[in-house]
C-alpha cells in the first residue's frame, strides 16, 4: 500500500479522507473571515462586495462539511483486522473502507472482495440492517447494468472462511472487466 497516495477503496481511506475535508473546511472558513475583514477594513461597513463573495464561499465550505460529518462517526477497521484480511482476500479484487449512502442507509464496509459468485463484504456496524443493504447495493449495481449478488458479513469468522472458499475457486477471467465494474460501481457510491 503507497502511503502517499491512499484512494477511495484502499486502508486507511477514511482516516485520510477526513483529515483532508477537515482541513478543506478550515482553510474556507479562514478565507471567509480574511474577506470579511477586508473587506470591512476597506469600506469600514460589512455593506460591502466582499462580504457577498464571502458569504458564496460558505456554500462550498458546507459541500465539505456534510461530507466531513457523514463520514466522522465512522473508522478504519483495526490494522491487524486488515493484515488478516489481506491473508485471507490475497488475489481476489478487494476494497477497504467504504461507507456507502442512501436517503435512508449507511452500509460501512470494512472489507470487500468483488468475485465472479458475487460481492462479499464484512460490516462492524452494529445497527446494520444486513438484508436492505444488501439489496440497495445490488439495486446500484443492476441500475448500472451490473448483474450481481451481495452478502454482508457481520462476523469475521464466517467472512474469512468464505474468503478461504473463494480462493479455492477458480475465477471466470472472461469476467474481470465486469467484477472491476462493479468494483467501481460500489466506490462510486461510497462516500
Amino acid at each position: 500500500m503507497d502511503k502517499k497516495k491512499v484512494r477511495k477503496g484502499d486502508y486507511g481511506y477514511i482516516k485520510k479522507r477526513k483529515l483532508v475535508q477537515l482541513a478543506k473546511v478550515a482553510f474556507i472558513l479562514l478565507d471567509i473571515i480574511l474577506v470579511m475583514l477586508i473587506g470591512i477594513y476597506i469600506s469600514g461597513s460589512r455593506k460591502n462586495l466582499l462580504t457577498v463573495v464571502a458569504v458564496l464561499m460558505v456554500l462550498p465550505m458546507a459541500n465539505f462539511a456534510a461530507s466531513l460529518i457523514a463520514l466522522f462517526p465512522h473508522k478504519s477497521a483495526p490494522l491487524n483486522e486488515y493484515e488478516e484480511f489481506q491473508k485471507h482476500s490475497g488475489g481476489l479484487i478487494t476494497s477497504c473502507d467504504m461507507v456507502i449512502t442512501s436517503r435512508t442507509l449507511v452500509v460501512p464496509l470494512e472489507f470487500s472482495v468483488v468475485h465472479s459468485s458475487g460481492v462479499y463484504a464484512y460490516s462492524a456496524s452494529k445497527d446494520l440492517k444486513v438484508k436492505d443493504a444488501q439489496e440497495y447495493v445490488e439495486n446500484m449495481c443492476a441500475a448500472n447494468q451490473l448483474n450481481t449478488k451481495v452478502h454482508i458479513f457481520k462476523d469475521l469468522g464466517p467472512f474469512y472462511r468464505r474468503l478461504d472458499a473463494l480462493e479455492r475457486e477458480k475465477p471466470d477471467v472472461e469476467k474481470e472487466d465486469e467484477l472491476l465494474h462493479i468494483k467501481a460501481c460500489m466506490l462510486a457510491i461510497s462516500l
